[in-house]
């Protein structure tokens, strides 16, 4: 018997029925040299790619899923309340925000991260981010430590990027509560 995994990195939660949902998609395979031979002609047969993985790897490779799938939804769902609670609803929300996000999308596939970042901490707007905390913890005091823990990892994108000096950096940690690195 051939033992091998074949995982596709795709989300599932519609089903549109306009052909194959594996269509362009890959697929992470990992095992015996027969079922790596096996997955690859399943992959094509199905229109997507395989690529291969260790198995020691499988699980930061559905980390990685996992946040690029399941946690953007739940980045867009903290946008969505706290646009909604800028006073706008609906389906107004995604209108404001999809070309946004498309946009930011499109960023990163052009130039890449951390070229494709914007806003107040790769400009290094200490006053803003001041002010988005003080905002949101009053009104939203639930999403306050995702979006501090967002944005430190956003400084260090930032000054990946050569855009924050590194007294903004610092100074960005404190007000985000974190003094060091993750």
């Amino acid at each position: 018997a051939f033992i091998g995994s074949m995982h596709p990195m795709q989300s599932f939660a519609l089903n549109e029925g306009n052909g194959s949902p594996f269509h362009g998609i890959i697929f992470a395979v990992e095992g015996d040299i027969q079922a790596l031979h096996i997955a690859a002609k399943i992959a094509v047969d199905l229109g997507a790619t395989c690529i291969p993985i260790n198995t020691e790897d499988k699980t930061l490779y559905h980390a990685a899923a996992v946040v690029a799938s399941n946690y953007l939804v739940t980045l867009l769902s903290l946008a969505f309340s706290l646009i909604e609670h800028a006073g706008i609803s609906g389906s107004d929300k995604w209108k404001v925000l999809k070309p946004l996000i498309e946009g930011t999308l499109s960023n990163i596939e052009k130039a890449g991260i951390p070229a494709a970042l914007t806003g107040p901490i790769a400009r290094g707007d200490i006053e803003i981010v001041k002010r988005h905390i003080e905002e949101i913890g009053k009104k939203l005091p639930e999403l306050l430590d995702l979006y501090n823990t967002l944005g430190f990892h956003t400084i260090g994108i930032a000054e990946s990027k050569g855009t924050l000096s590194e007294k903004s950096a610092d100074i960005l940690k404190k007000i985000t509560n974190r003094k060091d690195s993750a």
